[in-house]
């Protein structure tokens, strides 16, 4: 019996390993299909209904005023039927999309305010993320691009935004401010919320443990996910700032810009942009 459920439990992770590189990309091919048909023949419909009700209204006498009413009502169901055909494409442009970024890992530019707005509209698929924590995003628009892998910076977003939700669970006030712009040559990206778990020592610890990225995060707790985020965003070559500000956690990545680091590199083939991963305590100041 023992040996039929490890079969089973084998058989369990064997689906679940291989379900997001084989399994989701044909779902999402078959999906495409007939969403894109629908898509089509509604807009089809819109054009076709719009001509038809101009037709009827140019009608003398009273049943066509009739007619012209009903066409009307007709319009916006179809209307209503359209609005909800784009807003299920943007969920499905948004599934897709990340399955997309976690599979790519060459090198190119990444627009990083677009791919946190993509990993947001993903987020909101925790239930709890989307209607129990208020969010505030403040992305700034034509910021320079960052070199990279796409799939790096997807799973530093996914782990940074996966452990904001566990560090607001259970507390009276949640609430979450994610933003970009640019600084000192440099993206940045900054998290802040309001869990109130990131104290001084916890802070120094994370940090400590950076400087070596042979480790894993065993050990940390729910500080995990957020050690495997700032591991990954370090070997990208960002720095790191962690600290608290007006009573907020705060975590923030200063990424190289791509033209930056394309300066220095023909600048000086020995010179590269080292990040800055030592601690400090940001103020309100910062």
């Amino acid at each position: 019996m023992k040996d039929i459920e490890r079969i089973r439990e084998e058989l369990k992770r064997d689906f679940t390993e291989t379900i997001a590189e084989e399994l989701i990309p044909g779902i999402l091919h078959n999906l495409a299909n007939p969403l894109n048909g629908i898509m089509g023949r509604t807009r089809l419909l819109q054009k076709r209904m719009a001509d038809h009700v101009r037709r009827v209204g140019a009608q003398p006498g009273a049943t066509a005023e009739d007619l012209a009413e009903g066409c009307q009502k007709v319009v916006r169901d179809i209307d209503a039927i359209a609005q909800e055909s784009d807003r299920l494409f943007q969920l499905f442009r948004g599934i897709s999309g990340k399955f997309y970024a976690i599979a790519s890992t060459g090198e190119e530019p990444i627009d990083l305010s677009r791919l946190v707005e993509a990993e947001m509209q993903i987020a909101d698929f925790y239930l709890d993320f989307k209607h129990e924590i208020t969010k505030r995003i403040q992305l700034k628009s034509g910021l320079p691009e960052v070199n990279g892998q796409v799939s790096d910076y997807s799973l530093i977003l996914t782990a940074l935004l996966r452990y904001v939700m566990d560090s607001l669970r259970g507390k009276p006030i949640k609430e979450f401010t994610i933003s970009t712009e640019l600084k000192d040559g440099c993206v940045l990206l900054s998290a802040e919320y309001s869990g109130g778990v990131l104290s001084e020592g916890k802070t120094r610890m994370l940090l400590d443990r950076l400087d070596d990225l042979t480790e894993t995060g065993a050990g940390l707790g729910p500080e995990k996910r957020l050690f495997q985020a700032l591991a990954v965003a370090k070997s990208c070559g960002a720095g790191i700032g962690i600290g608290t500000r007006a009573g907020l956690d705060r975590i923030s990545l200063r990424i190289p810009c791509a033209a930056a680091a394309g300066i220095a590199a023909k600048t000086n083939g020995k010179e590269r942009i080292a990040p800055d991963c030592s601690f400090r305590r940001i103020s309100t100041a910062d």
